[in-house]
């Protein structure tokens, strides 16, 4: 054979264009996967950022019952405590409740005829890698007495 008819021999080229295609390929996938697997981590942890926002909401309205109940004094500052309840204090036990997804506490303190309630929501970090996701919100409930109170 010529040294012009090796040159336009074609027969490894399929072999260099295989591998090539093959590591496109494998990069390609390779950052795919990161990338959902980063994305699948970030979703986790805003799911845990709307559940333990939701229960720290559902703090305010435990709050709110708290006071509006028939047989609490809502201008008695010691109907609801005034930090945030400790799990190791029996005493503040109907201050941290269960629900789906996690814990909920909540607080107050009277100002005057107005309540400033705390709610706080506590969701297990779904990615393991750090602390728990801790939410908190604040309301103000403005206090009106009545003869029957």
């Amino acid at each position: 054979m010529t040294r012009l008819g090796r040159l336009r021999d074609e027969g490894g080229f399929s072999l260099v264009f295989t591998l090539l295609t093959v590591l496109v390929t494998s990069v390609t996938l390779t950052t795919v996967i990161q990338y959902t697997t980063s994305n699948s981590s970030a979703a986790g942890r805003s799911k845990a950022d709307q559940i333990a926002y939701a229960l720290a909401e559902a703090g305010l309205a435990n709050g709110a019952a708290t006071l509006s109940k028939p047989g609490n004094d809502a201008l008695d500052p010691t109907t609801l405590p005034s930090s945030e309840p400790d799990s190791a204090d029996p005493a503040q036990a109907d201050y941290i409740l269960e629900y789906d997804g996690g814990t909920v506490k909540f607080w107050g303190v009277l100002t005057g005829n107005q309540w400033i309630i705390h709610g706080l929501g506590i969701v297990d970090d779904p990615t393991g890698r750090t602390t728990a996701v801790r939410r908190e919100v604040t309301s103000t409930i403005k206090i009106q007495p009545s003869l029957e109170q």
